[in-house]
């Protein structure tokens, strides 16, 4: 993704914004039964 977003010419700035949207990614799932624990999501 991050040599598309160079071929495009998107300034390195926003390219690391982006990036640091994808560090230390937690999620969590509700359910009807109630919620589990954060897991970490890696790409």
């Amino acid at each position: 993704m991050w040599w598309a977003l160079d071929k495009h010419k998107v300034p390195t700035k926003y390219v690391g914004l982006i990036k640091d949207m994808y560090n230390n990614v937690v999620t969590r799932v509700r359910t009807s039964d109630g919620d589990i624990d954060d897991f970490p999501i890696r790409i």
